[in-house]
């Protein structure tokens, strides 16, 4: 049993995650997955660096959930600085909820406790306004036409140049249909209760 265990133990690759489960802040692709479209599949990434206006980029999820396999990852909600969202989505359901408090909101005995991955990756793409604050997110794709229009989506939900002079106090102001303050929730969705903040779409 020792030398199974042992073999088994020596055959998990160097850069596995060996019992540590993801966060929503680590990488979203890890090694080195292939991102060329292959019978029009295709894996990409969307990254952004300006917050979404959330009544467009509710708009917008129309299009992952349109024949997208796949997608996950951290959505910069210019309402809500603080923290990340987070986004999975499987087939015609998909699910938004709170993810990790930025660096940037941090205070220092939060920051204490961040690994130095975390902190590195951060470093690579700080803002002197912003800090850490961005969007990512990782599709899988089965149609060749989505990776663009998912892009062009996204790319014009975020907040445009007017809106980002007016700064996050201004950004405060919107409507958001992803916060428990919103006065009037969407039909198809279920009203958030509690200290609970979950956004579900569902094929429609």
């Amino acid at each position: 049993t020792a030398i199974l265990t042992a073999h088994l133990l020596a055959a998990i690759p160097a850069r596995s995650r060996r019992g540590r489960i993801d966060e929503p802040q680590d990488p979203l692709l890890r090694d080195q997955p292939p991102l060329d479209a292959d019978c029009g599949v295709e894996l990409f990434t969307v990254e952004l660096d300006r917050p979404f206006h959330p009544a467009r980029l509710h708009e917008a999820i129309d299009e992952l959930l349109d024949g997208v396999v796949s997608a996950r990852g951290r959505l910069w909600l210019a309402t809500q600085p603080d923290a990340a969202l987070w986004l999975e989505s499987a087939g015609g359901g998909l699910r938004i909820a709170p993810g990790p408090t930025w660096l940037v909101a941090m205070s220092e005995d939060q920051l204490a406790t961040v690994d130095a991955e975390r902190r590195a990756l951060a470093a690579l793409r700080w803002d002197n306004n912003h800090g850490d604050r961005h969007s990512a997110l990782s599709i899988l794709a089965h149609r060749p036409e989505q990776p663009e229009a998912i892009r062009t989506a996204l790319r014009g939900a975020c907040l445009t140049d007017d809106e980002m002079a007016l700064g996050q106090q201004f950004w405060l102001g919107f409507d958001d249909p992803f916060g428990l303050a919103h006065n009037d929730p969407c039909d198809d969705l279920p009203r958030a209760t509690d200290s609970k903040l979950t956004h579900r779409e569902d094929n429609r």
